[in-house]
């Protein structure tokens, strides 16, 4: 009977064993499974951010198309104006060259 009883306490101690390898191992995931967590949310968060950097880029690719359109329209009256100073300085000069004669 002691020689069962000492076969079945061999294999309680090797259940015992096996039970807390599966504890530490059970350990190690939990933890391996929190760092994954915790780099998930870092890149989540990187992204979050790239997101925002992104639409900060796209507004301010729009407020320079806006600004470049209002520059070609500042360029196209002072090139009107500019147009009108040459008419109007042909005409006095040629109204100058009429008075002369």
């Amino acid at each position: 009977m002691t020689v069962q009883l000492d076969r079945i306490e061999i294999r309680l101690e090797r259940l015992v064993t096996v039970i807390e390898q599966q504890a530490q191992t059970a350990e190690r995931q939990a933890q391996t499974a929190e760092r994954q967590q915790q780099t998930i949310q870092q890149f989540v968060n990187v992204l979050a951010e790239q997101a925002r950097a992104i639409t900060e880029l796209s507004q301010t690719a729009r407020e320079a198309v806006l600004a470049s359109q209002r520059a070609a329209q500042a360029a196209e009256a002072a090139a009107i104006v500019a147009q009108n100073n040459q008419n109007a300085i042909r005409d006095l000069i040629e109204e100058l060259g009429r008075g002369r004669d």
